[in-house]
C-alpha cells in the first residue's frame, strides 16, 4: 500500500522571505523540505538565467515524485547583478552555500542538484527518493572512510 502524499508548493522572493518561510515550515511536521533557487523573471515571465529556463519544466515534471508530507519552495534569488555579487546572502549562507543557479536542495540532507543536473530525470528521481536517504544513512555506518569506495551518486549530492 502506498503511503499518503501531500505537497505544498510555495513561491518566495529573496533571502529574507525564504529564511522566514523555512522557519515557519520547521514548525509544521513536514517529512521533506525542498528549495529550488532560480533567477527572477521579467514582465514576460522569462528568467534572466538560461539554465533556470531549461530546468524549470524538469522541476515541474518531477514534483509528483515527492513522498510523504512535503513542501517545495520556489525561491527567486533576485536580478542578475544582485545574484552575481560574491557577497550575495544566498552565497554566504551556511545552509544554502549557493555557487550557481539553478540549484535544488533537500533541506536536512546533503542532496543538492546544480545547473544541468536539474535537467536530469534520473537525478531528480534520487533527490525526491526518501528511501535513498535511509539507505545512504545506513550505508554510511557500514562503509570505510576510503573515498574510493563511495559510489558516484553519493558524490553528486
Amino acid at each position: 500500500m502506498e503511503a499518503s502524499r501531500h505537497l505544498d508548493v510555495v513561491t518566495v522572493r529573496g533571502y529574507s522571505e525564504i529564511k522566514s518561510a523555512l522557519r515557519k515550515a520547521d514548525k509544521v511536521q513536514y517529512d521533506n523540505i525542498y528549495v529550488f533557487f532560480t533567477g527572477d523573471k521579467d514582465q514576460n515571465g522569462v528568467s534572466w538565467c538560461p539554465d533556470c529556463v531549461r530546468a524549470e519544466p524538469f522541476i515541474h515534471g518531477s514534483l509528483d515524485k515527492t513522498k510523504g508530507r512535503s513542501i517545495f519552495f520556489w525561491c527567486y534569488v533576485g536580478e542578475r547583478d544582485k545574484w552575481k555579487n560574491p557577497r550575495n546572502q544566498f552565497r554566504v549562507d551556511p545552509v544554502f552555500q549557493l555557487k550557481c543557479i539553478p540549484t535544488l536542495i533537500k533541506i536536512g540532507t546533503q542532496k543538492r542538484l546544480t545547473e544541468a543536473q536539474c535537467c536530469r530525470d534520473d537525478l531528480l528521481d534520487l533527490i525526491f527518493d526518501n528511501d535513498s536517504d535511509e539507505r545512504r544513512a545506513s550505508a554510511r555506518t557500514n562503509v570505510s572512510s576510503s573515498a574510493s569506495k563511495q559510489c558516484c551518486m553519493c558524490i553528486l549530492f
